[in-house]
């Protein structure tokens, strides 16, 4: 009797196991997810940029005040941007004389800002 109790204890385990990790893949829960650059959020991306950043980072990113968006910091740290990533925290929290975004931009418009920015590091 004990070794059926065990295996089924063990056996349930298991699948609740399985069905929480399947649960997870099926549902997108994955840490730090990579962005994806979509034309769409490009493009809002842009307006969001020319809004709010331009008049420090330039129309193409090319520096005024704040630095150029190709140096080669920022560009590394752009091309790796995901969710959590050091530019995301960048424009939330602000850093140095750049001030912070949290109040101003949703998360979807900072995403759609980092798909323009990423867009502009493949030209």
């Amino acid at each position: 009797m004990k070794i059926i109790v065990s295996k089924l204890t063990k056996g349930a385990v298991f699948s609740f196991l399985t069905l929480v990790l399947l649960f997870l893949l099926l549902s997108g829960c994955t840490p730090n997810p990579k962005l994806v650059i979509e034309e769409e959020k490009v493009k809002k991306g842009q307006e969001i940029f020319i809004k709010n950043c331009s008049s420090c980072h330039g129309k193409s990113g090319e520096g005024k005040i704040g630095p150029p968006l190709a140096s080669p910091k920022i560009a590394k740290a752009i091309k790796k941007a995901e969710e959590g990533s050091e530019v995301e925290i960048t424009i939330l929290k602000g850093k140095g004389k750049m001030p912070s975004f949290e109040e101003k931009l949703t998360h979807q418009e900072v995403h759609s800002l980092l798909s323009y920015l990423m867009s502009l590091q493949k030209k």
